[in-house]
C-alpha cells in the first residue's frame, strides 16, 4: 500500500546535540545529590517510586535519577506489567510486576547475559562469559531471578531460543573435530541439546558444526544449519538446513550444498537460520566459508533469503546485519515482515547512519516496500506489533562519514538524536512520536497497546501509547565503555521482558 502522508522534517542534529548534552548536564548533577538517599529493600538498589507533587505537564517524559551504585527502578510504572531481567552495569537484575527487585548474578566477559523468557513468563535463561577460558556457561532461574542453576555438562553452550510453546530450551554445545591435518583438533559446536528446567535433556542432533537454529511457529520443529565436516579441511563436505520434529519421526531437508557448489552465482555455502515466519518460510542468511568469522557478520550487510517450503527455490529478501544487536527481522502474527535492507552493491563494515532503510514486506505478494523517512536520514530497527496493526520503526541522521565511529561520545549523541515513528498499514501513514526521543530497540507489549525502549541508557515504558513514556529502570551500559563496533551497540543483548 502506498503511503499518502510525508512526514515532517527531522531537527538538525546539531540542535538535538545541544539539547541532550545540557539534559546529561543535568541529569549528572541531580545523581550527585542522588547518594544521600538511603538504600531501601536491596543493597546497591534504589526503587524510585514517583513522588507526589506538582504533575508535570502532559508529553513530558518522566525520568529516575540514577542511584551512584546499583540500578535505580520505578517500581510503581512498572506495576502489573510483567517481569523485566536487564543488565546494568555488568549485573543482570529481574525486577517483577509486583515491585519486588532481584539480583541475580554478575557476569566478566564481553558479551551481555542475553537474558530470554520462555514463553509461558515461568523460566529465566542466560548465559556467562569469560574472559580467560573464552566460553560461556548457561544458567536457568525462575522468572523472579531465584533458584537460579548453572547448566554445568554443557561445554561452552549457545542458546538457540525457547520453543515458542512450551518449557523447552534449545542449545549447542562444543567439542573437539578433527581437521583432516595431521591430528589437529578445533572446539566446534557439534550437538543441539533440548533442556527443561526441571533438568531432562535429550541430544535431537549433532554434526561437524552447527550453525545456528530457529523453532517453527507451533514449536513443533527446530530447524537446524550443519556443515558435515570441518569447512577448511581438504575433504568434501555438505552444508544443510534440516527441520527436526520435536516428538521424533523423519526431518525434513529443506536445503542442501555441498563444498563445491555456489550459490547465486558467488561461493556462497554456509547458512546462518534468521527465523520461521508465517507466510514466508525459513528465513537465512548465507556466507561463504572463509567469510564465517566474527568480524564480517557483525561489520555488513549479509544477503537475506527465505524459503517458503521444503526443496523450493531461495528467495532473496535484502541484505541486512546478521549478528542479532539491531535492526532485526520481524514478524507479526499475520505475517507482515520488516526488515532493515541496505542499499544494493554495499559491500563491507559500515556505521548504522550510513543507507540503512526499513522495509515492509507483505506475505500476500512477497514483496518489500521502503517506508517513509525524510531526505537525509536512514531508518532501521523495526517492530511489527502483534496484529500487524503498526509498525514501530526508528529515523536517524544519515552521514557519509566512518571517522570517529568508535568515540563513544559521537555514538551517544547519534543514537540520542534517534526519532521513534509509527507506520499504520490501516491508512498507509507514518507519523512521529515526539515523547520518545532517542528510543532503541522498541518492544510492544503482548496486547499491542504498550511499547517498551531504551533511551538515555536506560529502559522506558510508554503506556497505552498515550501520555509521556516513563523511565522504568538504569543505567544499563559502563559510562566509559559501550562496546561499539561500528556504531551497533548490543541493547538487545541488555534486557528481556516478559509481559
Amino acid at each position: 500500500m502506498p503511503l499518502t502522508v510525508e512526514p515532517p522534517p527531522l531537527r538538525a542534529l546539531d540542535a538535538g546535540v545541544i539539547e541532550d548534552a545540557r539534559a546529561r548536564q543535568l541529569r549528572h548533577r541531580r545523581a550527585g545529590a542522588a547518594a544521600l538517599v538511603a538504600a531501601a529493600a536491596i543493597a546497591l538498589a534504589l526503587v524510585a517510586l514517583t513522588a507526589p507533587g506538582k504533575p508535570k505537564p502532559a508529553g513530558t517524559a518522566t525520568a529516575i535519577i540514577f542511584a551512584p551504585a546499583g540500578p535505580t527502578v520505578d517500581a510503581r510504572a512498572f506495576s502489573h506489567e510483567g517481569d523485566l531481567a536487564f543488565v546494568s552495569r555488568g549485573a543482570l537484575w529481574v525486577l517483577d510486576g509486583s515491585g519486588r527487585l532481584r539480583r541475580v548474578a554478575s557476569h566478566a566477559g564481553y558479551g551481555a547475559p542475553a537474558p530470554a523468557f520462555s514463553a509461558d513468563g515461568r523460566w529465566l535463561a542466560y548465559v556467562t562469559s569469560s574472559y580467560a577460558s573464552d566460553t560461556t556457561r548457561l544458567w536457568i532461574a525462575r522468572a523472579d531471578g531465584s533458584d537460579r542453576h548453572q547448566i554445568t555438562w554443557l561445554h561452552d553452550p549457545r542458546m538457540i531460543g525457547w520453543s515458542p510453546r512450551g518449557d523447552q530450551l534449545a542449545v549447542s554445545a562444543r567439542s573437539d573435530i578433527p581437521t583432516g591435518y595431521r591430528g589437529v583438533l578445533v572446539g566446534r559446536q557439534t550437538s543441539v541439546w533440548l533442556l527443561t528446567p526441571g533438568g531432562s535433556r535429550r541430544r535431537l542432533m549433532r554434526a561437524s558444526q552447527i550453525d545456528g537454529g530457529v523453532w517453527s511457529l507451533d514449536g513443533s520443529q527446530l530447524a537446524v544449519a550443519s556443515d558435515s565436516g570441518y569447512v577448511y579441511g581438504r575433504a568434501p563436505w555438505v552444508a544443510s538446513l534440516v527441520a527436526y520434529p520435536i516428538a521424533g519421526g523423519r526431518p525434513t531437508l529443506w536445503l542442501r550444498l555441498d563444498s563445491a557448489a555456489t550459490f547465486a552465482g558467488g561461493d556462497q555455502n554456509l547458512f546462518l537460520p534468521a527465523g520461521w515466519w508465517p507466510g514466508w518460510g525459513i528465513g537465512f542468511w548465507i556466507v561463504g566459508a572463509a567469510s564465517d568469522d566474527p568480524s564480517v557478520l557483525d561489520g555488513g550487510g549479509i544477503d537475506l533469503w527465505h524459503l517458503p517450503t521444503p526443496g523450493a527455490a531461495p528467495r532473496l529478501l535484502g541484505k541486512t546485519l546478521a549478528n542479532g544487536t539491531l535492526s532485526p527481522i520481524v514478524a507479526s502474527t499475520t505475517g507482515r515482515l520488516a526488515i532493515t535492507n541496505e542499499p544494493p552493491g554495499s559491500q563491507g563494515a559500515r556505521p548504522l547512519w550510513q543507507g540503512q532503510q526499513v522495509e515492509r514486506c507483505s506475505p500476500a505478494t512477497q514483496r518489500c516496500l521502503d517506508v517513509v523517512q525524510p531526505p537525509g536520514t536512514v531508518s532501521l530497527d523495526p517492530a511489527w506489533s502483534p496484529d500487524g496493526s503498526a509498525l514501530a520503526y526508528l529515523v536517524g541522521r544519515a552521514s557519509n562519514s566512518a571517522r570517529n565511529i568508535q568515540d563513544q561520545n559521537v555514538v551517544a549523541r547519534w543514537y540520542d538524536a534517534l526519532e521513534l515513528w509509527l507506520y499504520k498499514p490501516a491508512t498507509g501513514t507514518s507519523v512521529h512520536v515526539p515523547a520518545a526521543r532517542g528510543a532503541v530497540t522498541p518492544i510492544w507489549s503482548k496486547t499491542g497497546d504498550s511499547l517498551l525502549f531504551v533511551a538515555d541508557d536506560g529502559l522506558w515504558l510508554w503506556k497505552h501509547l498515550k501520555g509521556a513514556p516513563v523511565e522504568i529502570a538504569g543505567p544499563l551500559l559502563s559510562p566509559s565503555n559501550w562496546n561499539s563496533y561500528f556504531a551497533q551497540i548490543d541493547w538487545n543483548g541488555q534486557f528481556a521482558w516478559s509481559r
